[in-house]
């Protein structure tokens, strides 16, 4: 692990009211090697029960009877610096819509996977299922529109594409992204035990390799 260099200057939010008691703030602004670290920042506050990321946003609730400030400066100087995590993930690359995509972007069907496995990724975000990652670094040449149709059955651990994102299914479930191949050995969300909980966290890198099992 390696941690990412501290910011010098503090980071300016400003939160506007969202529904009855939550508060949102835009985050274009903030680094995403450094979401991470906000999100560590935001859910210790005193004055906050929960606090959550997307890729544009910030949203904390107050806990009731508190007031959080709506002009925020988050000093990043003064927190500790922020391990970023790296995962290399093993993919059999057999998906269902390896080929339909490839016609689509125009490359051979078996050069597909190498412009994959050539790009890092980070960890925008987490929503949508219990462990379910949205992962940054896709070149515009490699993203790939939401499909027309939503499959009513996506199998765990499906590698998908879907607009500027990739990700790995952590369950089966409907989905609309393109199916490329299969995540092994990985298990992206823990129900139980000590390590319960989403494997990555906002901030880590995700590489992409050639299952070897």
């Amino acid at each position: 692990m390696m941690a990412l260099p501290a910011l010098s200057q503090p980071v300016f939010l400003r939160f506007e009211p969202y529904g009855d008691r939550a508060l949102l703030a835009p985050i274009a602004h903030v680094d995403p090697a450094h979401r991470a670290t906000l999100l560590e920042y935001l859910r210790a506050h005193p004055s906050v029960a929960d606090a959550m990321l997307t890729e544009h946003h910030a949203l904390v609730v107050p806990h009731e009877a508190h007031d959080f400030p709506a002009e925020h400066t988050v000093p990043f100087a003064d927190l500790p610096p922020r391990e970023a995590r790296t995962f290399h993930i093993g993919v059999r690359w057999h998906g269902a819509d390896l080929a339909e995509a490839a016609d689509l972007l125009k490359v051979p069907a078996s050069n597909l996977p190498g412009l994959y496995m050539a790009h890092p990724y980070t960890v925008s975000f987490l929503g949508f299922l219990p462990g379910f990652a949205y992962l940054r670094g896709l070149p515009p040449a490699l993203e790939l529109p939401r499909r027309a149709t939503v499959r009513p059955r996506v199998p765990a651990h499906a590698l998908a594409v879907g607009g500027p994102y990739i990700g790995i299914y952590p369950e089966q479930s409907p989905g609309g992204w393109w199916l490329l191949g299969e995540a092994v050995d990985v298990e992206l969300f823990v129900r139980s035990g000590p390590d319960a909980g989403p494997l990555f966290r906002v901030g880590d890198r995700v590489t992409l390799v050639e299952a070897t099992t």
